[in-house]
């Protein structure tokens, strides 16, 4: 395992090293107890064998053994509840720390990793981890404890006896090494295979109605089988290596019981060891065997768990691309930007703005149109941070962005993407999730100013109507209007539209580019849009072609000038009749 991957391990032990304690504390009682039985059976015997044994003799050797064994129970008992709670703690613990850290990455993070994949790792992986951390802490510890304790108890009974007990125990340790190199292997592919099945499931479930619509359903139950089945022949691999290794212990420890038996009664005949002594070594010996027997499956879940934790390592190593380093606070006013010879590119694609130098004055409306393709979405996503131009710099207020912290830059930018992502909430609550909760939102006020009144009406439980998953049960143009309502309620200084008003119909777009208007000059508002008509009220309108600012000025300025932005208003005025 990685270095950093144990260390982050040993700080949640430390964390909860009293409870562990407390928790081997319980284990020591327990298996103290069960460990002295054969002793006591030991007694008992020996004492019939010299006919000094009497009814009232036997009957305290089984009070006591009776007594050991009720405690050894309580005792494993309070280990267990003890142990495994902590595990559940340490799950709980390591969850919220990958989903804390999740928060903070940045997008290239998500552009190259599945959802599915994630949450596979938040789930079945930490669940590996954590039945290690319970189930397999206790037979370690247990494991570690009668093995000490009995070989103790065994070299006291006799010291030649023991050694040929001992005389498998190296053909024992090369199996385990090498179960242990191919096991490892094994659970990386099944936990990446796991990983493959949640995002499969997860995808198909989200675009059921896709499937749906092109009567796919076939295929894809074929494509989720093939992953399943997968999946289920590298189960059964590591299955068939554990069971040849589990067999290959019992075999062993077979051998061990046929060396006690010969060596032992050898020992008993030459009166150089009683036969209670014998009596208990092979008590000891099936108390070991069972350890050693789980070893194989202790092996199994150490390196489910290894393997796992360095799949959630992979997570937690990770440190965002955006640093959030800066300590400036942004105040109220509505916001300037400036770019100045900004280069931007997603990762492993050219760049798609090259050199744009864009100065977008405080209250103004800013119209962005082009092209599919040609860097609008690119500059709307660089305005709160979601991602780093590689040259040049964004000054917000005359200040680069970076100075700025990013709750606090975000939180006075009202954002909405062209997916228009809703959870799966009221109405009500997706709106307030873009609260900002100093100011308090009016959600009646909002739902007029998106023009959702009369949406609102049809639905039995209002604002309060649950929307499902991504906004299922809404058309496109009332989840763009949530959006909408959702950025305006942060009351910020500079709202971003990215073609957000793609599902909206004519006339409803109408009324909402009216709300705009009232606002200009209470806030910066950049929209970027694909339909000419919603821009005729905008202060000014930039036209951006392969990355690069190729026009600017209002409307009607640029439909006299007869360039891009006039040719592609007139095809689209074509269409449109």
């Amino acid at each position: 395992m990685e270095t950093k991957s144990m260390a982050r391990l040993k700080k949640y032990l430390w964390k909860y090293r009293y409870r562990y304690l407390l928790g081997a504390f319980f284990m020591f009682l327990g298996s103290g107890s069960g460990m002295a039985i054969p002793w006591f059976f030991k007694l008992a015997v020996d004492s019939i064998k010299r006919g000094s044994a009497d009814t009232h003799k036997l009957m305290v050797y089984a009070g006591i053994i009776t007594v050991l064994a009720i405690a050894s129970g309580i005792f494993f008992f309070l280990q267990r509840s003890t142990i495994v709670n902590l595990s559940r703690r340490i799950e709980c613990d390591m969850r919220d720390e990958i989903f804390s850290h999740l928060l903070t990455l940045s997008q290239d993070f998500y552009k190259k990793n599945k959802s599915g994949d994630l949450l596979s790792r938040m789930n079945n992986d930490l669940g590996s981890i954590r039945m290690f951390m319970g189930f397999g802490f206790i037979t370690i510890l247990r494991t570690i404890f009668m093995v000490v304790l009995g070989a103790i108890l065994m070299l006291k009974l006799s010291t030649r006896v023991f050694f040929y007990f001992l005389i498998p125990v190296p053909i024992f340790l090369v199996a385990v090494k090498l179960f242990m190199r191919k096991i490892h292997e094994l659970w990386e592919n099944i936990q990446r295979m796991l990983g493959d099945i949640t995002e499969f499931a997860r995808e198909q479930i989200s675009g059921i109605r896709i499937t749906r619509a092109y009567t796919r359903e076939p295929e894809i139950r074929r494509g989720f089988n093939d992953l399943q089945w997968r999946y289920f022949a590298e189960s059964m691999r590591s299955v068939k290596y554990f069971g040849v290794f589990e067999g290959f212990a019992m075999s062993l420890g077979g051998i061990g019981e046929l060396f006690i038996i010969w060596a032992g009664g050898r020992e008993v005949i030459a009166g150089r060891m009683t036969l209670g002594a014998l009596v208990a070594y092979h008590g000891y010996l099936m108390m070991l065997i069972w350890p050693l027997f789980g070893l194989g499956w202790l092996l199994a879940q150490w390196e489910r768990a290894r393997a796992s934790l360095e799949r959630v390592d992979q997570i937690l190593a990770t440190e965002p691309s955006i640093k959030d380093t800066g300590t400036l606070q942004p105040d109220d006013r509505p916001g300037e930007l400036v770019f100045k010879d900004v280069w931007f590119g997603y990762e492993n694609s050219k760049s798609v703005l090259e050199g744009l130098n864009l100065n977008i004055k405080p209250g103004e409306f800013v119209g962005i149109v082009g092209k599919i393709g040609c860097g609008k979405t690119a500059l709307a996503e660089l305005v709160p941070r979601l991602w780093e131009p590689q040259k040049g710099e964004i000054l917000y207020n005359g200040y680069p962005l970076r100075v700025y912290s990013l709750k606090s830059l975000r939180s006075r930018i009202g954002f909405v993407t062209q997916e228009c992502f809703l959870f799966s909430r009221s109405i009500r609550a997706n709106i307030e999730f873009g609260e900002n909760k100093a100011r308090g939102v009016n959600i009646e006020r909002l739902i007029q100013q998106v023009d959702l009144e009369k949406d609102i009406e049809h639905f039995t439980k209002g604002v309060d109507q649950e929307i499902g998953e991504r906004g299922i049960t809404l058309s496109g143009g009332q989840k763009q209007r949530v959006a909408i309502a959702r950025a305006i309620a942060k009351n910020p200084s500079v709202l971003v539209l990215d073609d957000s008003f793609s599902s909206i119909d004519a006339d409803t777009e109408k009324n909402i580019i009216e709300t705009l208007k009232a606002l200009k000059g209470k806030l910066t508002i950049i929209f970027i849009t694909h339909r000419f008509s919603s821009l005729v009220n905008a202060d000014r309108i930039v036209v951006i072609d392969d990355g690069k600012i190729v026009e600017s000025g209002a409307h009607e300025e640029l439909l006299a000038k007869g360039g891009i932005y006039s040719r592609l208003f007139e095809e689209q005025m074509a269409e449109e009749q």
